[in-house]
Order: structure tokens, then sequence, then C-alpha cells
């Protein structure tokens, strides 16, 4: 079970992790998607 230490990072843990997948997913719309082989991959 999660303890009173776990509770209070956690907010930070989903605030960190939510912004790692924000620049993942900003990097791959503006360098990937334009890509053909990757959009390829995606759709075929």
């Amino acid at each position: 079970m999660l303890n009173q230490e776990s509770y209070t990072a956690l907010p930070q843990a989903i605030e960190t992790l939510t912004a790692l997948l924000y620049r993942m997913g900003s990097y791959a719309t503006t360098h990937l998607v334009d890509d053909a082989a990757i959009l390829a991959l995606v759709f075929c």
C-alpha cells in the first residue's frame, strides 16, 4: 500500500510524466509525421 510520502510525491511524478509525454508528442508531430517512411509504417 502507499504510505503518506508516496501520496505527496505522486502528483509530482504525474506532472513529470505528463511533461515528458507532451514533449515526445510534440517532437513526433514536428519531426516524424512529415516523414514518408514513418507514415508508411503507421498506415500500412
